[in-house]
């Protein structure tokens, strides 16, 4: 029998699921861009991360207080028993912990690696997530999913393919930079599935979005900062912090419309197309000539990136 819906999916946070889409992607890519640029500063790790979680915390936490009156049937609810609340919070634990490892991991990478090489491995976390969300949790796929999933992969395989070749000049800094990509992939895909898991009432206990946005960004600020305790910052405190700060806003809307849509959203959706955001730190390394110009196999992957995102909004959801 279906669990009682507690999310908060009605009034305030109602919009369409191609909006959801959408701002989950642009929101995605400003993240990975701010992340990309206080690497290149050197700026502190940890302190970003905290930084970043703070920001997150602060917004989502207002909001869960003025929409406070939304949840008053929660307390109430038979869904939140003693056993429900002890996993809400060991989860809060593991996937703060897990936002905190990514977040680190992903930093790391940029530092090491240019965009061009990092960013589309460290989304290859969508090969795992994408075929088990499809298998195990959503419904019969149209042909269309289908192709447009197989769009989504295809840029991921290209551009890995060609890592051995664009890293040439930076080999020294591959094979660490490849570990922190495995760490970010492995992170991403369990955070992903961990948010599925969360916030849909037929799988797992149906936490309000705001709720586990609050809850689980307590967590990874906590983490940030006992990782911080007596290390010597690098960088001007204050660039970390901004850099931060437009991280968290970022995050905010990335976590937040991610959450929404995987209410009654089908993950592959949203999680293929979250994927191809890595189009938007790659461009912006490109436009302030950061970074070299992309080979023909690179534009190729780009294109297959476009591709997909726009077969994703022919996709009806049922």
């Amino acid at each position: 029998m279906a669990r009682e819906v507690i999310v908060l999916r009605d009034g305030p946070c109602a919009l369409a699921a191609d909006s959801l889409i959408l701002l989950h992607f642009l929101a995605a890519g400003l993240q990975s861009t701010a992340t990309r640029a206080a690497a290149r500063e050197r700026l502190d790790a940890e302190t970003l991360a905290f930084a970043t979680s703070l920001t997150t915390l602060v917004i989502a936490g207002g909001a869960l207080l003025l929409f406070l009156g939304e949840f008053r049937d929660v307390l109430h609810s038979p869904t939140l028993t003693p056993r429900a609340l002890v996993f809400a919070g060991l989860g809060f634990a593991v996937i703060g912990t897990g936002y905190f490892l990514t977040s680190y991991a992903r930093f790391q990478g940029h530092k090491l690696l240019p965009s061009y090489v990092f960013e589309p491995l460290s989304r290859t976390h969508v090969l795992i997530v994408v075929p088990v969300s499809m298998i195990f949790i959503e419904p019969e796929s149209s042909a269309l999913e289908w192709v447009a999933i197989a769009a989504a992969l295809v840029p991921v395989f290209v551009l890995a393919a060609q890592t051995p070749r664009s890293a040439r000049a930076i080999d020294w800094a591959l094979t660490q930079g490849v570990a922190w990509v495995l760490v970010a992939s492995v992170c991403a895909a369990g955070l992903q599935l961990a948010s599925k898991l969360a916030v849909d009432p037929e799988i797992w206990i149906g936490l309000p979005v705001l709720v586990f946005m609050v809850g689980s960004n307590a967590a990874s600020a906590v983490v940030s900062a006992l990782r911080h305790i007596g290390r010597e910052h690098r960088g001007a405190l204050s660039s970390t912090f901004r850099y931060g700060a437009l991280a968290g806003v970022c995050n905010v809307i990335a976590l937040g419309s991610l959450l929404l849509f995987l209410v009654d959203g089908k993950p592959s959706r949203i999680y293929s197309v979250g994927a191809m955001s890595m189009l938007i730190p790659v461009l912006w390394g490109l436009l302030t000539r950061r970074e070299r110009a992309p080979t023909p196999w690179e534009l190729l992957a780009f294109t297959f990136a476009v591709a997909a995102i726009a077969l994703q909004y022919q996709v009806a959801e049922p």
